[in-house]
């Protein structure tokens, strides 16, 4: 989060039924709705959530990608395209 010096943030904490406790910083103005700033720290946590998920997915395909050589790679890469492309034009 990117603040100028003296902006004021909030510090905002959950504690959750499990015992489990949680932080958030937020510089929404003082004036906000606690719901509205409950719902924007909860709609944030989530576009994060998808976004760590969609880094790591990556970084196991990449190391998928890492394990087979390219001499296998492409053929097989060319293999299912032309079995694809098949089936394709076969059910049309």
């Amino acid at each position: 989060m990117q603040c100028m010096p003296g902006d004021g943030v909030w510090l905002v904490g959950e504690r959750r039924s499990g015992g489990e406790q949680k932080y958030y910083v937020s510089n929404l103005p003082p004036e906000t709705p606690f719901r509205k700033l409950a719902a924007t720290i909860k709609a944030r946590w989530i576009c994060e959530q998808a976004h760590q998920q969609r880094k790591e997915e990556t970084f196991i395909g990449g190391q998928l990608l890492a394990l087979v050589p390219t001499r296998v790679l492409l053929p097989a890469l060319a293999l299912i395209l032309l079995v694809s492309s098949v089936k394709v034009w076969r059910h049309t």
